[in-house]
């Protein structure tokens, strides 16, 4: 009989020692679903003031390029990185998903915030997929680009409009050339003044320089659309998750239905 209670003893002990980590799992989830529930207006308002930051830089950045190649657009001849471009919309549609998100939160309507929902998905999509596209596949514009510079070089001395373009380009860059300052040599011409650094002509060719710079740019952006968008992924599945546990999608509400 003794060893029967024992048994028993043990046994209740055990599934006491079974229950307690999963009583304590409950209790913090109350927990944490009162302390969200009474601070979800503000972090819901926090995070759409963030997003509408993070769009703001998404957009100069996918900007400052365009309009930095734009005053060579004769002899480069070539289409702009589409991240850029496509950045620069992804950007300015979270801004304005984020305007709706808080417009959302401050009337209180659900088919504000359903809006907002899709939206942020769209630019989720857009980000993610367009830091993939650029990171993996070979962009066109280095190949248009070096075949302008390398045919256009060539009437530097004859068209007034390439040397004005091709001599801001070498000022800007500190380069010579399409490849190097024998680009020059071999036409027969003389270097031009903005190719030279003292009375040396700069060792870097234009192409390469211009390889560099729009790299560097489109590393960046590929860099914050993988971030921003994984941002807006945990966001968007937090506000799914406060939106199917309010009692009638109403983010402001504790009570659950879902």
């Amino acid at each position: 009989m003794k060893f029967i209670n024992k048994n028993r003893d043990f046994l209740n002990t055990t599934k006491l020692l079974w229950q307690f980590p999963y009583k304590i799992i409950i209790q913090f989830k109350i927990m944490y679903l009162s302390i969200v529930g009474r601070y979800s207006t503000k972090l819901f308002v926090f995070f759409n003031c963030l997003f509408i930051t993070i769009g703001s830089i998404v957009v100069a950045f996918g900007m400052k390029l365009p309009t930095n190649l734009f005053g060579y657009k004769r002899i480069l001849q070539a289409t702009t990185p589409p991240i850029f471009l496509t950045a620069t919309f992804s950007g300015t549609l979270g801004i304005l998903a984020a305007c709706i998100g808080i417009l959302a939160i401050l009337s209180e309507r659900n088919m504000i915030m359903y809006l907002h929902l899709c939206t942020l998905t769209i630019v989720i999509i857009m980000e993610i997929g367009i830091a993939l596209t650029s990171s993996l596949m070979k962009d066109q514009f280095f190949t248009e680009a070096h075949r302008s510079l390398n045919t256009n070089v060539k009437q530097y001395w004859t068209n007034l409009r390439y040397q004005i373009e091709f001599d801001n380009l070498q000022t800007t860059f500190r380069c010579c050339g399409a490849y190097s300052s024998n680009d020059y040599p071999h036409i027969k011409q003389l270097i031009p003044i903005s190719c030279l650094s003292g009375i040396k002509p700069y060792s870097l060719g234009c192409i390469d320089a211009l390889n560099g710079f729009v790299q560097y740019y489109k590393n960046i952006l590929i860099y914050l659309c993988f971030s921003f968008g994984i941002i807006h992924g945990i966001y968007l599945v937090f506000s799914v998750v406060m939106v199917c546990k309010s009692k009638h999608g109403n983010i402001r509400s504790t009570q659950t239905s879902c």
